[in-house]
C-alpha cells in the first residue's frame, strides 16, 4: 500500500545531536518524510546518552525512553566520519536527499566537511536547515549555549518571577521546544520554493530569535518607551482577577482570568457576589488592578473549600475562563481531551517494550501521520545501503566486518 501522508518521499539526512534537530526530524518522519539519522557509537545523540528516567539502562543506546520519545519514523545509520568510505556513504545519501538537518554549534558541520557549500556541490538543489543558539552569523554566534542561555539573552528569564522576587529560570526547555515548529515551517516553505524554482537554500533558525519573537508585548512596550514591568507573577497588565487561586485538597489549585466587564459579571454571579460587578472597586478594570489583592482575597475565600474540576465546570458554564491546574501524571492518566486526541499512542518498541509515545500535536485528518518506534542503533544500515544506494549484501559485509559502520549490534 502507498504511503498517502504528506512529506512521503521527501528525504532528509538528520545529523541531529540533541533535542531542538531531533524534535523537527521527528515532526517530519511522522508525517512520512524518511529521515535517515546519522549516528556514531563514539558519539551519540544525547538522548541516547543520558538517562533520565528511572528505568534507562546505563549501559545501553537502545534502552532510553527520551531517545524512544523524540526519534520515532527514522531510521538510525552509523557511518564512520573518520573512514573515507563512511564519509562516502554519507554523501552518497546527501546526493539521494532532499534536506540536512543539523543543530550543532555554528561552524561545526563545515568543518565536518558538509557545510553548505560542499552540500551544493553534492546535491544542488539541497535544502541545509540550521537550529542554534544565538544564528549562524553574528558577533554571538560562535558562543555555546544550551535552552536557558537563550531563554537569558531573550529576556524571558527576566520577565519570569513575582514583582518583589528574583527572576525565576523556566523549569523546562520552551525554546527547544518551540524551535524545531519554525524549522518545520521553514523547511515546508524551502520544499515548496524548490519545487517552483529548482533552487535549495539555508535555513537558519535561532533560538534567541524565537523567544524574542514570544516577548512581542513586553517588546512593544519597550519600543513606545514604556517603563519596564517584566515580573508580573500570576498577574496580567491588562486583566483581572487574572491568578491561580487555592481549591480544596493539598496542592491543589485553579486558574481564573477575567478580561472585561461582562466576563467580571460572570464570575461574581457564579461565586455568589453580583453586587461585586456593581462595585466601585471592582466595576472597571482600572478599578480591579487597584484593588487587585482585595479581589484575590475574595475569590480564593470561594475556591479554597471547593473541588477545582467542579469549580472549573461551572465557571467555564457561565463564560468564565477557569482551568484546573494538573500535575503531569493526572493529564497522562485522566485528562479526557488528550486521550480523546490520541495524544498518547501505543507503540511497542523492541528493547523498552510497550508504551505510549507523544503524538506530534497537529491534525491533518486519517492516515496523515503514524509512528514508528524509534530505531537501534544502526539497525538500518544494511537496508538503505541495499535500497537507496544500490549495495548487494556481499558489498555491504566487507563493509561492515571492515568497520566501516561501526560497532555492529
Amino acid at each position: 500500500m502507498s504511503d498517502t501522508r504528506p512529506l512521503a518521499g521527501i528525504r532528509i539526512v538528520d545529523f541531529s545531536w540533541a533535542i531542538v534537530g531531533n524534535t523537527t526530524t521527528k515532526l517530519l518522519g511522522d508525517f512520512g518524510a524518511e529521515v535517515w539519522k546519522i549516528e556514531s557509537y563514539s558519539r551519540p545523540s544525547m538522548e541516547r546518552s543520558r538517562d533520565i528516567v528511572k528505568n534507562d539502562d546505563p549501559a545501553s543506546f537502545d534502552n532510553k525512553q527520551w531517545f524512544a520519545q523524540i526519534a520515532t519514523s527514522k531510521k538510525s545509520l552509523t557511518p564512520e566520519l573518520k573512514d573515507s568510505r563512511g564519509r562516502k556513504f554519507i554523501e552518497d545519501l546527501i546526493r539521494e536527499a532532499d534536506v540536512v538537518v543539523e543543530n550543532f554549534s555554528p561552524g561545526t558541520i563545515t568543518r565536518m566537511g558538509f557545510g553548505y557549500d560542499r552540500l551544493r556541490e553534492l546535491n544542488p538543489g539541497i535544502i541545509l536547515a540550521s537550529g542554534s543558539i544565538f544564528g549562524q552569523s553574528g558577533p554571538m554566534s560562535s558562543f555555546p549555549g544550551v535552552d536557558a542561555t537563550g531563554a537569558a539573552r531573550s529576556g524571558r528569564i527576566a520577565a519570569s518571577g513575582h514583582p518583589d522576587g528574583r527572576e525565576v529560570l523556566p523549569g523546562l526547555t520552551y525554546g527547544d521546544s518551540v524551535l524545531p515548529f519554525f524549522l518545520v515551517t521553514g523547511i515546508l516553505g524551502a520544499l515548496d520554493r524548490r519545487e517552483r524554482t529548482g533552487e535549495g537554500c539555508w535555513i537558519d533558525g535561532a533560538m534567541q530569535e524565537v523567544l524574542v519573537q514570544q516577548m512581542w508585548p513586553l517588546v512593544s512596550d519597550a519600543l513606545s518607551g514604556k517603563p519596564e514591568n517584566f515580573r508580573t507573577g500570576n498577574r496580567h497588565p491588562d486583566a483581572a482577577p487574572h491568578n491561580i487561586y487555592p481549591a480544596r485538597g493539598e496542592d491543589r489549585w485553579i486558574a481564573i482570568e477575567v478580561w472585561n466587564e461582562p466576563e467580571f459579571a460572570a464570575l461574581c454571579k457564579a461565586i455568589g457576589r453580583p453586587e461585586l460587578a456593581g462595585d466601585a472597586k471592582f466595576a472597571t478594570l482600572a478599578a480591579r488592578k487597584r484593588n487587585e489583592d482585595a479581589l484575590d482575597a475574595i475569590i480564593a475565600e470561594w475556591t479554597l473549600d471547593k473541588d477545582a474540576d467542579a469549580s472549573m465546570e461551572l465557571l467555564q458554564g457561565a463564560g468564565v475562563a477557569a482551568g484546573t491546574v494538573r500535575t503531569v501524571p493526572e493529564i497522562v492518566d485522566h485528562d479526557p481531551q488528550l486521550k480523546h486526541r490520541g495524544f498518547l499512542e501505543e507503540i511497542t518498541h523492541p528493547v523498552i517494550g510497550t508504551f505510549g509515545h507523544q503524538r506530534t500535536p497537529i491534525g491533518m485528518g486519517e492516515g496523515m501521520q503514524r509512528m514508528v518506534h524509534a530505531p537501534l542503533m544502526g539497525h538500518d544500515n544494511r537496508e538503505v545501503c541495499k535500497s537507496v544506494l544500490g549495495m548487494d549484501d556481499a558489498m555491504f559485509d566487507a563493509l561492515a566486518a571492515d568497520g566501516v559502520f561501526g560497532k555492529q549490534r
